[in-house]
């Protein structure tokens, strides 16, 4: 009679180990080189990374805007709306601003960059075709508004809340340079608008 067939046990699987410890007693010294030693060690101790999760689908959407056209081709400034229409305009309608006052105004509003205009009263004169003498006078009104101001010989700065021509990171840190020198005026932020006279009665002459 033939004996049923025994399994034949599995062979012991090796214990894995960690190829940066040191041999235990009665074992030689493992021997490796400089290099595998230094790559054994990062592979041990170099943490599992996480597995992002996967992204099926990024999508962006472009909107393309037309630039701005304009007259000319220097450019264009922003100016306040409410400066336009509730402080110049009445103003010279009121006559408590001079024709030239306002022309000065708009040359330099016209001629500034990031608020600076770098022109004696001569050039400005010159260019408006009036006396040198008129446009200081004028200047200096324009200045006690706080619409202006002279920053130092040949050099002028047209308030920036008023009228800009940069971006608006570069507007910001030229309305910082202006209130950090705490003048005594309040340029920027102390906007004067000129006193509107009282509205004429039927039949007064102007």
């Amino acid at each position: 009679m033939t004996d049923p067939a025994r399994p034949i046990p599995a062979s012991p699987t090796p214990a894995r180990t960690d190829p940066s410890a040191s041999p235990g007693p009665g074992q030689p010294p493992r021997r490796v080189s400089l290099g595998q030693a230094i790559t054994e060690a990062i592979v041990t101790k170099a943490p599992q990374a996480r597995v992002p999760r996967s992204v099926e689908r990024v999508s962006v959407d472009l909107h393309y805007r037309s630039p701005h056209h304009m007259l000319g081709d220097e450019g264009f400034s922003l100016v306040s709306n409410d400066y336009l229409a509730n402080v110049l305009a009445k103003s010279v309608a009121a006559r408590v601003v001079s024709p030239r006052q306002c022309a000065i105004m708009l040359y330099m509003i016209g001629r500034q960059q990031e608020s600076l205009v770098g022109m004696n009263q001569q050039a400005i004169a010159d260019a408006l075709s009036i006396p040198r003498s008129t446009v200081s006078t004028e200047l200096t009104g324009l200045s006690g508004l706080n619409w202006v101001r002279k920053v130092r010989r040949g050099v002028y700065q047209v308030n920036p809340l008023l009228a800009y021509m940069g971006n608006g990171n570069a507007q910001r840190a030229t309305l910082a340079d202006a209130r950090a020198l705490a003048l005594a005026s309040g340029f920027p932020d102390e906007v004067c608008v000129p006193e509107m006279p009282a509205p004429r009665k039927k039949g007064t002459t102007p």
